[in-house]
């Protein structure tokens, strides 16, 4: 995500929140898919649809922050997470941009090339850390667990929305995240880093 190790530790301290947040977002995005769905007089809010890519954002930021433990342990493969997780951020952030555009009425075709960059980004990005994880003890294994999950649901409603209504799939999907979001912010802010419990031996020896 950055290159000082000092942003990166400050990002490392913000992301059980980007992850709660993302769940916030991912909740927002649910319920208003899940209304338009189930109501056939409520139509969907395509600006209140956005809360799904700015929870995508908050949770690929938040993933990012997970690298300098993974980093400490093995450099080569701490690097990768975060040249990975940085393309999906720029790609994350350029889809928003011309969806919003989109929703002034402002349209390009090249915002299919940022679709798909997007869900192949994040899901390689929500894998490799899960893997990572979960090899090197960077963090707990729940964790790694349930960004591996998080990816798989990526999936499966990329490929669900051929044979499933996008609002349904997209609904319970979105409700999956919004949970997995949440427990991985929750899981991360109870979780003792190692850096800092070794940063606080360091600082109690004479």
């Amino acid at each position: 995500m950055v290159d000082s190790t000092e942003q990166l530790e400050s990002l490392e301290r913000w992301s059980h929140r980007l992850f709660i947040l993302a769940g916030v977002f991912l909740l927002v995005a649910a319920s208003n898919r899940g209304i338009a769905f189930f109501l056939e007089n409520v139509a969907f809010n395509d600006w209140i649809g956005l809360a799904g890519l700015f929870g995508r954002l908050a949770a690929l930021l938040g993933t990012g922050g997970l690298a300098l433990q993974i980093e400490k342990r093995t450099v080569r493969l701490g690097k990768l997470n975060r040249t990975i997780a940085s393309l999906a951020v720029v790609f994350t952030t350029g889809l928003l941009t011309l969806a919003i555009l989109e929703n002034v009425g402002v349209t390009t075709p090249i915002i299919a090339v940022f679709g798909i960059g997007t869900l192949v980004l994040s899901f390689v990005t929500f894998s490799l850390f899960g893997v990572s994880i979960i090899r090197t003890g960077a963090h707990s294994t729940l964790i790694g667990s349930l960004l591996l999950i998080v990816a798989l649901l990526l999936l499966v409603v990329f490929i669900g929305q051929t044979v499933v209504p996008e609002g349904l799939i997209g609904t319970v999907i979105e409700g999956l995240l919004f949970v997995l979001y949440l427990t991985i912010g929750y899981r991360l802010q109870v979780e003792k880093v190692p850096s800092r419990r070794t940063e606080s031996v360091a600082d109690a020896t004479p």
